[in-house]
């Protein structure tokens, strides 16, 4: 969910041809996979658009020039211990931007449609707050 409300944000901006968004996982599990019926639906009530992204599993190569967000703790000291030398502290917590508190967003997945919103309501604050970053210090 979060790579199609950064998408959508970054959609109007002068940044939109510089920044990459794409949606990568530390795992295999569900990749090529389209999002979960519950997250569309839920992206699709405030009108952003994921039916088309489709996960990956991040690669050493995705360390180079890149800053990626981890959606919780756990996933972050994996992307950490998995970063070529000299590249750990390029992983960020999505959450860290914003002055919410807390470090997770949890995974919805399994979970009911309300779970969801709950994770969403997180992540557009949390990529908000990452535009707002983005647009004051002209990269990331």
């Amino acid at each position: 969910m979060a790579a199609g409300v950064f998408l959508r944000l970054l959609k109007d901006t002068r940044f939109s041809r510089y920044v990459k968004v794409d949606s990568a996982a530390i795992s295999d599990i569900h990749v090529g996979d389209a999002p979960h019926p519950l997250a569309v639906d839920a992206a699709s009530s405030r009108g952003y658009d994921i039916g088309n992204i489709r996960v990956r599993t991040v690669e050493s190569r995705d360390f180079e020039g890149a800053t990626l967000l981890a959606m919780d703790t756990l996933v972050l000291a994996f992307l950490r211990n998995m970063a070529p030398h000299g590249l750990g502290d390029r992983p960020r917590l999505l959450a860290r931007y914003t002055a919410l508190g807390g470090d997770n967003i949890v995974d919805p997945f399994g979970g009911a449609p309300v779970d969801y919103h709950v994770a969403l309501n997180l992540i557009e604050a949390s990529c908000k707050a990452l535009m707002t970053a983005l647009l004051l210090s002209r990269r990331l």
